[in-house]
């Protein structure tokens, strides 16, 4: 996700309800920013649900937009019964950063917010897995990977780069000349070979009878 821009739950409602097993898939968010100076840092957006939570004196959570969010996040992935690792990233150029990260993740799935569109090709050559970027409407657009969406029940299915196709053996006219040639060579050999053993075999018999 794009660090620098609103954070929304969209990407992750979507990976919840699509991609993720519980018990069997970790979800990690990472965000993807440039590196800041400390006042701009502190404003950043995706920093208000990488921080830990305020806590009133008695020990609750306050009310305000930042804990809201936090809280909109955990309880998401709580009905579904799965804990999301959050991470930030600063550097440049922050789309090999998002591509560095997803590559040590060795992630199946990669949903992008609707923020990454404009980097969706250059992600799709350099990501070798199933991955999809969230449109205006709410739903995902697939970049590579299966053919369809369905938010029906998921089957497993290997990632692109796992599936290598089996090459093809091209054989020039010439060599299949050859070919053909030493085929009937060893026919003609094996022939021949079956015909001295039969000629051997009665020359024996031939012999015994004469003693």
């Amino acid at each position: 996700m794009d660090g620098m821009e609103e954070f929304t739950i969209e990407a992750t409602k979507w990976a919840l309800e699509n991609v993720v097993v519980p018990g069997r898939s970790v979800l990690t968010l990472v965000g993807v920013m440039p590196w800041l100076n400390i006042p701009l840092y502190f404003k950043t957006a995706w920093l208000d649900v990488l921080k830990p939570p305020n806590v009133n004196e008695k020990g609750e959570l306050g009310s305000d937009a930042r804990n809201l969010k936090l809280q909109a996040v955990d309880e998401l992935c709580r009905a579904y019964g799965v804990v999301a690792q959050k991470k930030v990233v600063m550097g440049h150029p922050s789309r090999l950063l998002a591509v560095e990260q997803i590559t040590c993740l060795n992630a199946t799935w990669v949903v992008l917010d609707r923020h990454q569109r404009k980097n969706s090709q250059f992600y799709a050559k350099k990501i070798p897995c199933n991955m999809v970027i969230m449109n205006d409407g709410g739903g995902a657009d697939m970049i590579r990977g299966l053919p369809t969406i369905s938010s029906g029940e998921n089957t497993p299915v290997e990632s692109p780069a796992s599936v290598v196709p089996t090459p093809k053996v091209i054989i020039s006219m010439e060599f299949d000349e050859i070919l053909k040639e030493r085929a009937h060579e060893y026919q003609d050999k094996k022939l021949r070979g079956s015909f001295l053993v039969e000629a051997n075999a009665l020359r024996d018999q031939a012999g015994r009878q004469e003693i």
